[in-house]
């Protein structure tokens, strides 16, 4: 399976990384001036950090186990949705000036509907935080959709399924794909094109909008 540096080398595209913590407001600040130092042009940005906390494997029952709670709960919320939050208001300063970018913001199929624990181990459920965080960013999008328009700035959300890993156990690709109509999870590859679709400036006229990409597992 392929990653996504593999197919921007096949594809001609470079890639040149930071690491950045987006939860820090300051250090977003430096990461934009260090890229208007090398003279890059920012011209849309994809918001795609996430954890997937797990709970605590000797504390399955996480509910009971208020301090593992709230120590997973914060460290979502505070990168989901504070630091998409500030991603965008820092880097949407520099899109308005362009007049036509866009931004995109990753949720998952569970932003619409609640993970189904009956595929998943005793200590690998999907907690309580993973639905609300990944629910509450489709609600930014939204509201970022309104505000920003005025300044040319289109703002979407990508849902996806699962997507396929290597590591997963075959147990629970198994029941995973039970759960879509197409019988399978997502590949790697399938997630560039509707990021691309996103992007294009040939769909101005898109924004708020929650593209589900989930071999339609939502609608069953």
């Amino acid at each position: 399976m392929k990653d996504i540096k593999n197919l921007a080398i096949e594809n001609n595209t470079s890639i040149m990384s930071m690491n950045v913590d987006i939860t820090n407001q300051l250090k977003i600040k430096q990461s934009i001036k260090k890229l208007k130092s090398k003279k890059i042009e920012i011209y849309g940005l994809i918001n795609c950090a996430g954890l997937n906390p797990q709970p605590n494997i000797q504390n399955p029952d996480y509910y009971k186990n208020y301090k593992s709670f709230i120590n997973m709960w914060n460290k979502e919320i505070n990168l989901s949705l504070k630091g998409y939050m500030l991603m965008i208001y820092e880097v949407s300063k520099i899109l308005q000036k362009s007049k036509s970018s866009t931004i995109i913001n990753f949720s998952s199929d569970l932003g619409i509907i609640s993970p189904n624990q009956n595929i998943y181990s005793k200590n690998s459920l999907k907690p309580l935080v993973y639905s609300v965080s990944k629910h509450g960013i489709i609600g930014m999008t939204k509201y970022f959709a309104t505000s920003l328009s005025n300044k040319g700035i289109r703002v979407n959300s990508v849902c996806f399924g699962g997507v396929y890993n290597k590591k997963f156990d075959k147990n629970f690709i198994n029941k995973f794909s039970k759960l879509v109509p197409m019988n399978r999870m997502c590949n790697i590859e399938e997630i560039l094109s509707p990021i691309n679709f996103l992007l294009d400036n040939k769909n101005s006229y898109m924004t708020g909008h929650s593209l589900v990409v989930d071999g339609g597992r939502t609608i069953w």
